[in-house]
């Protein structure tokens, strides 16, 4: 097969990939992304006083 045909196999492989995350798991791809711009993993959490 040539190099090129190779290549467009896995960047379709990738953007298949991207597209499943992005529809499905998309708290996933959001802390991927806040980690990416290093912002915060998750908001802080409010807990009741007992």
């Amino acid at each position: 097969m040539p190099t090129a045909v190779i290549l467009i196999d896995l960047l379709g492989l990738i953007l298949i990939v991207l597209g499943f995350h992005l529809a499905f798991r998309q708290n996933l791809v959001r802390r991927w992304w806040s980690v990416l711009r290093h912002e915060c993993h998750a908001p802080a959490r409010l807990t009741a006083d007992r």
